[in-house]
């Protein structure tokens, strides 16, 4: 419950003792809580959580205060990961215990700092509210911000409950749910200053229906079960906003010869409902009721409301009603500022003015748009803004102009609160500059081939020594006769050449002038502007177009190969996509003497014998005399400067008198190959094969070679003895065998037919063989 001064002086009394009896409990249960009251973490659960606050206030006898000192500037966020527990035991949850956050002190707007945040964002796909109120009478809640929850921002289900200076906004549900399931004799539920706005429900709900719970004559349903003794709401009749105030007006319809304290809210939005909520406090007044149960109110708001207005009704016994229909602000036009000078009539360029004027009324805290004209006051547009009562500027507009300046009144209200023009000033615009000489221009050649470059000189008009006037000159060329202009070059000299001219002027006129620009003058009013000039175009020779695609690479390599210090190189280019087709092309690499190929486009150079990146830069030549084109330059070639790393694979499984195949790996690569063998043979293919005639092992070393130096590699290998084959032959008939395999072999010989017979063994192997025989008769002994 919340007390206030001059009202309900019963509740002062139940306050003040409600606090001594939280000192009490606070200092005898400092020894012997197991648990805190104080939130200092924003984590969802665990010590110093609110939760764990919660938690420990519901174990102990109430009356109980829960504060905060959670370390950090700034809004601290509590992000719930699940539903808080219902508050059993009467509490203050106090979130303007926070350092740094503090409770409203006017008597009209809202100065709260809410610092603590329960967000309900990550639990919406559960029915969740921001705090649930169940048996814990005179409970108060304030100070916070509950936001999107799926439920409701505050349910209170049993007991009376003072929700004050919070913000309760984008839940699901209602912003504040008296719902009172055991009915709601004797309870009393405050709501007080807060901010609640987009809700899925009402702004406060008496029961949690989808509508407000209509008012009825008189508040008969004062003292019944339902929430809040359904007191009723206040109907605003008007909400008019005009001179930097707003006025509402409106009645009240409740229990006769009462008073109430009736809160007016702001709100961008009107609920779906059409009953709004209130976003934004902006004061309260007391009403009393007649005998006729009919009370009215008139209140002014000490500045420029603009969308809805609502207002809440709470009756002595702390009662609060539901937000009224929204009633949107009607704009009224303010007057116009009733006096308008300006320090300076004549004004020179450049020099500061000032424009003042006088409020539309007394009071008046909206804002003022100047505007302006150059036309005479045909058409004004905006020049500038300001909230107080005079505009200062730099004369900027050129010399000659009459400018017209008028003053709008803006209540902030909306377009239809602009009011009409203040009287009108003007002002005169005058020189400040010393007037420029005009130069006297002479062409340097009244007739220029194709090709070639025009120049022009002219008298010195600008201020200053002449090596360094004050200001420049600025040259200008027309290639249609003098209809066009466009600006050809700027200089601080009195001479000036132009770029060679081009094909397409062939037969033309040009025209040129000069105009001298001082630097006193930045709208150039006092501009010394020279006579006209001009030469004819002759046919001539076109400077070529530059050439494209400028490249290096290694000669007999491929693209993309690694150039070395050693390599020769290739230059190449591709010529002009258009223009005159080039005689020949200079090329140079890095800072080199410039070579000539005539025709080309590409040569073969010498080895750069040196590790510097290399740089290939070309240009085109043309015409007689010569003209070259601007060079292009290909993109920088670093050079490699690692030598190979010898290596080599060897195939597997070699035998004597077999091909054994030796595989180059060098890397980086290799372009030259010296393999030397322990017979006494060499060779230089990169990848070589040979056969060798003995078994055992051998010795092979490579060495590798690129343009970065040489590097080796010495390997040895098992060489294993050939397959020897061995033939037991009887006349045509042949029985072979191998004789490096190892046990035993047999031939059967047939010795029944007539004459010799004999044994014939033969080997395909070079190498020596050792052979072991024995003869066997048909039943197997050894003969």
């Amino acid at each position: 419950m919340v007390a206030r001064d001059g009202f309900a002086p019963q509740l002062k009394l139940a306050t003040a003792l409600g606090l001594v009896l939280l000192s009490l409990f606070s200092a005898s249960a400092s020894g012997a809580a197991v648990c805190s009251l104080a939130v200092t973490s924003t984590n969802d659960s665990g010590p110093g959580s609110l939760r764990d606050a919660m938690t420990c206030s519901n174990g102990v006898p109430g009356p109980n205060t829960i504060t905060f000192n959670i370390p950090g500037s700034g809004v601290q966020v509590i992000q719930l990961l699940s539903a808080l527990p219902e508050i059993t035991t009467t509490v203050t949850i106090d979130g303007y215990s926070q350092p740094g956050s503090s409770p409203n002190t006017l008597v009209n707007g809202d100065n709260a700092v809410v610092l603590i945040q329960i967000d309900g964002s990550q639990i919406r796909n559960v029915v969740a509210n921001g705090l649930t109120v169940g048996s814990a009478p005179n409970s108060l809640v304030r100070g916070l911000s509950l936001t999107d929850f799926s439920g409701s921002g505050i349910a209170v289900l049993f007991s009376n409950c003072t929700v004050q200076g919070n913000v309760i906004a984008f839940n699901g549900g209602a912003g504040v749910l008296i719902a009172c399931i055991d009915g709601c004799l004797g309870n009393a539920d405050g709501i007080f200053g807060n901010s609640i706005f987009s809700n899925g429900g009402l702004g406060i709900s008496l029961g949690g229906g989808a509508s407000p719970l209509p008012n009825d004559n008189c508040d008969l349903d004062s003292g019944t079960s339902v929430a809040n003794q359904g007191q009723n709401y206040p109907v605003i009749t008007s909400a008019t906003a005009s001179g930097g105030s707003t006025t509402i007006q409106g009645t009240l319809n409740s229990v006769p010869s009462n008073i109430y304290h009736v809160e007016f809210f702001a709100n961008s939005a009107c609920n779906p409902s059409g009953y709004g909520e209130g976003q934004t406090f902006v004061g309260s007044t007391d009403v009393l009721t007649d005998g006729s149960c009919n009370g009215s109110f008139g209140f002014l708001v000490p500045s420029t409301l603009s969308g809805f207005v609502t207002a809440t009704a709470t009756d002595s016994g702390n009662n609060t009603s539901e937000f009224s229909a929204c009633l949107a602000v009607t704009c009224v036009r303010s007057g116009p500022p009733a006096r308008l000078i300006i320090d300076k009539p004549i004004a020179p360029q450049g020099s500061t003015a000032t424009l003042t004027w006088d409020p539309p009324s007394q009071g008046f805290t909206g804002s003022y748009t100047v505007m302006d004209s150059t036309d005479g006051g045909a058409t004004f547009k905006a020049f500038g803004s300001t909230s107080g009562y005079q505009l200062s500027f730099a004369v900027q507009f050129p010399v000659g102009t009459t400018v017209i300046f008028e003053v709008l009144a803006d209540p902030g209200c909306g377009p239809d609160g602009v009011s009409e023009p203040s009287p009108k000033v003007s002002m005169q615009v005058v020189q400040t500059c010393p007037r420029t000489g005009d130069p006297q221009a002479l062409m340097d050649q009244l007739q220029v081939a194709v090709g070639s470059a025009w120049s022009l000189h002219w008298t010195a008009t600008l201020p200053g020594p002449a090596s360094a006037p004050a200001g420049f000159y600025e040259i200008r060329i027309s290639r249609d006769n003098g209809l066009t202009y466009q600006v050809a070059g700027t200089t601080t000299a009195t001479t000036f050449t132009g770029s060679p001219v081009p094909q397409v002027d062939l037969g033309k006129l040009i025209f040129l002038q000069v105009i001298a620009r001082p630097s006193c003058d930045p709208f150039s009013v006092s501009a010394g502007h020279s006579n006209v000039v001009f030469f004819s175009v002759l046919p001539g020779c076109e400077a070529p177009q530059a050439p494209r695609n400028p490249r290096i690479a290694a000669v007999g390599k491929h693209v993309g190969d690694p150039i070395f210090p050693t390599d020769r190189l290739s230059v190449s280019w591709d010529s002009p996509a258009s223009g005159p087709a080039p005689s020949g092309y200079f090329f140079r690499i890095n800072g080199d003497i410039e070579g000539l190929v005539t025709g080309g486009t590409g040569t073969i150079t010498r080895a750069r014998g040196n590790g510097d990146p290399m740089t290939l830069f070309v240009r085109s030549v043309a015409c007689s005399p010569q003209k070259a084109s601007a060079a292009v330059q290909s993109a920088p070639v670093a050079l490699s400067l690692s030598p190979p790393g010898a290596n080599f694979s060897i195939s597997a499984s070699p035998k004597v008198g077999l091909p054994v195949t030796f595989t180059d790996t060098s890397s980086p690569q290799a372009t030259g190959w010296l393999w030397l063998f322990d017979d006494g043979t060499q060779s230089t293919v990169q990848s070589p094969s040979k056969s060798f005639a003995t078994a055992g092992t051998h010795t092979v070393a490579l060495i590798a070679t690129n343009g970065a130096g040489s590097m080796s590699k010495i390997q040895s290998f098992l060489m294993a003895p050939a397959s020897a084959t061995v033939s037991v032959q009887q006349a045509s008939q042949t029985i072979a065998f191998t004789a490096s395999e190892p046990g035993r072999r047999r031939a059967a010989l047939d010795l029944s037919g007539q004459g010799a017979a004999w044994l014939r063994l033969t080997s395909s192997s070079s190498a020596e063989e050792t052979l072991f025989l024995r003869f066997l008769d048909a039943k197997g002994e050894l003969v």
